[in-house]
């Protein structure tokens, strides 16, 4: 009797932790093999871009299209400042500074003061790799 409970006892641990194990496993390789990248890449991607001038708060995927290997990800974002900076495009590329001299002289910029937010929209492009998707330049 005794034996028989340690037997049972034995049986459900090891079924238990391969259960586990499974389900670790699945979970792995689920995410290894995503189609497309999440929403939250793409904010991770966008709050890089912008660091350490503005943070993110706001986030939305607006549309992608899945490539050979490749996905575009539309998005529209919220920026709020972190300290007061000139933003405004150089060959069509965002660009965020500090110095303010040239920013509105130069380039037609615009002063952001510290606190404001900004909505923008843009495109990123994603590349499928081993490990996973990574942001490329486009």
């Amino acid at each position: 009797m005794q034996s028989e409970k340690i037997e049972r006892n034995v049986f459900f641990k090891v079924s238990r932790n391969l259960t586990f194990l499974i389900g670790v496993f699945a979970v792995m390789f689920l995410t290894s093999c995503s189609s497309k990248p999440s929403v939250n890449e793409g904010k991770q991607a966008v709050s890089d871009q912008y660091k350490p001038y503005a943070k993110v708060i706001d986030f939305q995927k607006t549309n992608g299209v899945k490539g050979e290997g490749t996905y575009e990800m539309d998005y529209t974002a919220t920026l709020q400042f972190l300290r007061e900076v000139c933003t405004g495009q150089i060959a069509g590329e965002p660009m965020v500074v500090l110095n303010q001299g040239p920013c509105i002289a130069v380039w037609g910029g615009t002063i952001r003061e510290k606190g404001s937010k900004t909505k923008i929209q843009g495109r990123l492009l994603f590349e499928k790799t081993e490990r996973g998707w990574r942001l490329s330049p486009m």
